[in-house]
């Protein structure tokens, strides 16, 4: 054995027995592992590219939480029993490989167990055919679920079998996959969406696999059939796309890079706020500037509520208000028909918040709900609506919103209820007067945050300024 050999090996136990295996990673992957251990959620959901890493990086996420703490129990799922022996063991050998004998574990293949000398272990099992019922057990410190979008019943192996065993080791679980196929599997109607609502989902492409070179991937984008395929998307973007027959506002999906932007606002601009109001569902309220000059409504901010009454929702709102423009809004608009099945504490009515909170809200129209939704769909595509990204609710529902099977009301979501938000979107659009002008009539011309107001200057001056600048209207 060489000298090079004998200070690799040191340096190679050093690194075991800190449980630091980030060399055996690439650059994304070593991202994605610090972005799970800065993140505070419980279930940390990611979405990955084809080919990026994900089965190779899960295995070291494991391997490292059975080194660092005695007698943990690491449970390790997967779609299918033969996805656990192919991809999954060769990976945690391979992996193991490099480990100093006396932290190495042995290996029982008939229980899918992997015990270390420290007292932890490792339980693999696929999902299919009952397998995932080997995962029980009393307690567990780490839970991981590999390509998640392509296990049958994800909801009950997450929720029946795997989150209740880390009630008592403040254990943690990571869900990680390539986005499934239908946008009704759980890991995206429920644990993705419900992710990029809070802002936490943790999202890689396949341009983030520093091992891909760039004309692989141009030629493998080709093969999709471009940029805009549902499979270069989907496999390789690690984007859930929604059919664009169920879709409620497929546009958004098309124009979500372009309309997601952070703008500064105007000097002069009406400011809006607007609710969709509920109780078992979700309260949805929506900050919004319509920006004049370019016709964009833009929503600056959003709040959302589930299980709370007007005594909660009221002063929130008027903080908000207060946070972002130092006032109320121009106006407010509300859906009038909130749940009143739970009490008096819980009802959200306009008049229980004008009598109680002094806060006057509008009410929305209700009606053609088709019309209202394709009026929004018309907005985006023309580019007249915009989001600030911390808009997270929002820009979920509008991204992953479904119709129902029959297209006569939103499909429900679990977390998500019925896409509230997008329906106090289409209130905005309904609501907000797009032709009210809000520069004052005294701004001077020539001035760059200056608005001419026509109808002011042909009053005062008999049309003389109109027919000086050419005798067009000008916006």
């Amino acid at each position: 054995m060489s000298l090079a050999d004998i200070d690799t090996r040191a340096l190679l136990d050093g690194v075991w027995r800190a449980a630091d295996l980030s060399y055996l990673l690439h650059d994304g992957q070593v991202r994605a592992m610090r972005a799970f251990d800065a993140s505070k959620r419980r279930v940390f959901v990611e979405s990955m590219s084809r080919r990026w890493g994900k089965s190779w990086k899960n295995g070291a996420v494991g391997v490292r939480g059975a080194l660092r703490k005695p007698d943990a129990i690491v449970l390790y799922a997967t779609p299918t029993q033969k996805m656990a022996r192919t991809i999954v063991e060769p990976h945690l050998r391979q992996i193991l490989a490099d480990a100093p004998l006396s932290m190495r574990p042995s290996y029982s293949r008939q229980e899918g167990v992997w015990r270390f000398p420290n007292g932890s272990e490792i339980r693999l099992a696929g999902c299919d055919n009952g397998n995932a019922e080997r995962l029980r057990g009393a307690a567990c410190d780490l839970f991981i679920v590999d390509e998640a979008g392509f296990v049958d019943d994800l909801e009950y192996v997450v929720q029946d079998i795997l989150l209740p065993q880390t009630l008592t080791t403040n254990g943690r679980g990571l869900l990680s996959s390539t986005p499934s196929r239908s946008p009704e599997h759980a890991f995206v109607s429920r644990y993705m969406l419900d992710a990029e609502a809070d802002g936490s989902l943790y999202h890689a492409t396949i341009h983030d696999a520093p091992h891909i070179s760039a004309e692989t991937i141009a030629e493998y984008c080709a093969e999709c059939g471009g940029e805009e395929s549902t499979t270069w998307q989907r496999e390789y973007l690690a984007r859930a796309i929604v059919d664009e027959t169920r879709a409620i506002v497929p546009e958004f999906f098309r124009h979500r890079s372009d309309v997601v932007v952070d703008i500064e606002a105007p000097r002069y601009c009406y400011r809006y706020t607007v609710a969709d109001f509920g109780y078992n569902d979700l309260t949805v309220v929506g900050f919004f500037e319509h920006h004049f000059t370019e016709d964009v409504l833009y929503q600056r901010d959003e709040l959302v509520f589930r299980n709370q009454g007007s005594h909660v929702i009221a002063p929130a709102v008027a903080e908000r208000e207060a946070a972002l423009w130092g006032r109320a809004p121009d106006a407010r608009f509300g859906d009038p028909n909130a749940s009143k099945s739970h009490g008096e504490e819980s009802e959200i009515t306009l008049g229980d918040l004008a009598e109680l909170h002094g806060q006057v809200w509008a009410p929305v129209r209700r009606d053609k709900l088709t019309a209202g939704v394709n009026a929004l769909r018309v907005a985006i595509a023309g580019g007249r609506r915009a989001w600030h990204p911390r808009c997270t609710t929002t820009i979920a529902h509008l991204a992953g919103g479904v119709w129902n099977a029959h297209r006569t009301s939103f499909e429900r979501s679990g977390e998500h209820g019925h896409f509230d938000a997008v329906a106090m979107s289409v209130y905005s659009e309904r609501e907000i007067d797009r032709s009210r002008n809000p520069y004052p009539a005294h701004e001077m011309h020539g001035r760059p945050d200056a608005f001419i107001r026509h109808d002011r200057l042909r009053e005062a001056n008999h049309g003389a300024v109109e027919a000086w600048m050419g005798g067009g209207r000008r916006r």
